[in-house]
């Protein structure tokens, strides 16, 4: 007897119809003998085991970053000064109207429920590497810069040029980092709200470097300008 175990989770291999749980009795067809019911019982086990992976490898990724923010944020150097009026808000404001989109149902609701193309493991395996690879250039940028850390654009005490690391790569190699990990959960996430947050992401970082190379330039009028020179932004090589 060949059955298909490719076809959609819970749907019965001879008639298409749903299956009832949690007996997994197709509902045409109560006839259906043990063996096909084991069939279609196994390739649902296994699609499940596939999902709860990812959400575990995800979840890690991401929890491994929030962990070592928590851990950055005790150690981090005190505020010499920082960025005053319009400068320190408006890195934030792409991500704020893209939050006030959502909340206020503007954007397409395809957007949020149609996938952009066809879901496939291969797919959800390469944004989990993406994301994964994303998180682990953050984290070695964040303990990389260590004390002179900060989550909004300022310059602490006794702040120091950190040009070493991921950081003789990118000038702000967290941020590149963090753009990655949100492109890669997007990829996965095959939804266009995935893929329009990491563009809203990408905007508030850059404009948030803008205004922190203006501080940079400011504390360190001497080595800044020649690293800025020798270093790309965000893209190695490109921006």
């Amino acid at each position: 007897m060949s059955v298909d175990v490719t076809r959609p989770k819970g749907t019965c291999h001879r008639c298409e119809s749903q299956l009832i749980s949690p007996e997994w009795v197709c509902a045409k067809d109560r006839s259906v003998n043990w063996l096909q019911r084991c069939v279609v019982w196994n390739a649902s086990a296994r699609e499940s085991g596939v999902d709860l992976f990812f959400r575990i490898a995800f979840g890690c990724a991401w929890g491994a970053l929030v962990l070592v923010w928590a851990w950055g944020w005790h150690i981090s150097k005190a505020t010499s000064h920082r960025a005053e009026g319009l400068n320190s808000l408006t890195p934030y404001l792409p991500v704020l109207i893209g939050v006030a989109l959502l909340k206020m149902h503007v954007l397409p609701e395809s957007w949020i429920k149609e996938p952009l193309w066809p879901h496939s493991l291969a797919l959800e395996a390469s944004g989990l590497a993406v994301t994964v690879l994303g998180a682990g250039f953050a984290i070695w940028s964040r303990v990389t810069l260590g004390r002179n850390w900060s989550s909004v654009p300022q310059v602490k005490e006794q702040h120091e040029l950190v040009v070493k690391g991921p950081y003789r790569i990118v000038r702000h190699p967290i941020y590149t980092g963090l753009i990655l990990a949100v492109a890669g959960t997007g990829l996965a996430l095959d939804k266009a709200i995935g893929l329009f947050m990491a563009v809203l992401v990408f905007a508030s970082y850059w404009l948030k470097s803008r205004v922190e190379e203006k501080l940079m330039m400011e504390t360190f009028p001497k080595q800044y300008p020649e690293y800025r020179r020798r270093v790309k932004a965000l893209i190695p090589g490109i921006l």
